[in-house]
């Protein structure tokens, strides 16, 4: 996490302009595609806010948070989609609760309770969200954590689109040549040396999904 200016006197200006971060010869997930120039997804920048803290998501007080429901509106406004998943990562399951749960009506909530005998438990966690753009008229988007997921992102995807495309069977998959394998390499030193590989690629045939 970055929370102040670096030290020293390099500045941005003196490091190199070309992009060594993407290899080209592997892809690079979901996030990287959706960012890309001219995929057509959805995406919602948020100011950069105070450093090492950020801008936190806002609450609409009404059980809803305001920036992911900008969010669905573009994706049923531009596409007529509506996400099913909302992937994010610990620190932002945590902060999604706290607004839902901090600045709600009482009537935005549900709570069940269980009668058995020495079953009682503390915490309080959101696992879906409302979405109200949608044919069906409120549809339920889950909310998962992902380990790989940066914090103060959130990645929405949709399993399904409301019009057919000939011959997709699926939105997005792994097409695999060789799944993962092992090589032990010929002894050259005292120490073992072996590779973990596979060989796939990721298919996506309609970015605007994310």
């Amino acid at each position: 996490m970055i929370s102040a200016a670096a030290a020293g006197s390099q500045t941005a200006a003196s490091l190199g302009s070309n992009d060594n971060s993407a290899n080209v010869l592997a892809f690079d997930g979901l996030i990287y595609q959706a960012f890309k120039p001219g995929s057509g997804a959805s995406v919602y920048t948020m100011s950069p806010g105070t450093a090492g803290t950020g801008s936190p998501l806002t609450a609409d007080g009404s059980g809803g948070i305001i920036e992911i429901d900008t969010v669905l509106k573009s994706m049923w406004d531009n596409y007529r989609l509506s996400p099913d998943t909302m992937w994010v990562s610990s620190q932002e399951a945590l902060n999604i609760s706290k607004k839902i749960l901090a600045a709600s009506q009482s009537s935005a909530q549900r709570f069940v309770f269980e009668t058995a005998q020495d079953l009682v438990g503390g915490g309080i966690m959101v696992r879906t969200y409302l979405n109200r753009f949608s044919m069906q008229g409120g549809g339920v988007v889950d909310i998962k954590v992902h380990p790989n997921m940066p914090a103060g992102t959130i990645l929405f995807t949709t399993k399904g689109l409301p019009y057919p495309l000939a011959g997709v069977g699926n939105v997005m998959q792994i097409r695999t040549r060789q799944d993962y394998y092992q090589i032990e390499w010929p002894l050259r030193t005292r120490k073992y040396e072996y590779g973990v590989y596979a060989d796939e690629v990721l298919q996506h045939y309609f970015p605007p999904r994310l």
